[in-house]
């Protein structure tokens, strides 16, 4: 049957940042090539907009956008960078509805917020993809608890993404292993 890959937030800085359709255009290609519904997020440029912005993409096998959702939080984890956020902006969110259930997508730090995860699963969503690119700081492990807090009180399974390497002034950094399934009984995998 269909599966489902979940890519971590995309290397680089906001400032490489490239154009929304050039970013999905990738992607579709991969779904494609992979046969996968795939979901995975980015900064992108968006038409019209004076600063890159993080955006989350649910793609379907045939390459179709299926749902897209931007950031909702400012980048913490990231520093706060110079990017929009959709944080005093009314939520819409857009679920993924497939064979495998109703998909929906926040990027980065926006799963560790209860209501915003609330919002979607209001919406429909009976698995959330998180594409991330953890830290190393000393609230990594409270983050991990989130994730999990977040798919056990809302019955809700929650697939995270992390890089376990950055590019970060042309260096390669070593980031925490922070990829998992949390599935709503509790029980990490």
């Amino acid at each position: 049957g269909p599966a489902i890959a979940v890519l971590p937030h995309a290397d680089g800085y906001e400032h490489e940042a490239q154009a929304e359709s050039e970013v999905i255009s990738a992607l579709a290609g991969l779904a494609k090539a992979h046969e996968v519904y795939l979901g995975a997020s980015a900064y992108v440029t968006v038409e019209g907009e004076a600063v890159p912005r993080t955006v989350g993409f649910v793609i379907g096998p045939d390459g179709e956008v299926l749902a897209r959702t931007p950031k909702v939080m400012p980048d913490i984890l990231e520093g706060y960078t110079d990017t929009a956020a959709e944080t005093f902006q009314p939520a819409q969110f857009q679920i993924a509805k497939t064979p495998l259930g109703q998909i929906g997508i926040l990027c980065g730090e926006d799963i560790l917020a209860p209501h915003v995860v609330r919002t979607m699963l209001v919406q429909g969503a009976e698995i959330i993809l998180n594409p991330s690119r953890e830290r190393s700081d000393r609230l990594f492990e409270s983050r991990a608890v989130a994730r999990k807090a977040r798919a056990y009180e809302n019955l809700v399974y929650v697939a995270t993404a992390s890089a376990v390497t950055a590019t970060l002034n042309s260096r390669t950094v070593s980031l925490p292993e922070a990829t998992a399934l949390y599935p709503p009984k509790g029980a990490i995998l």
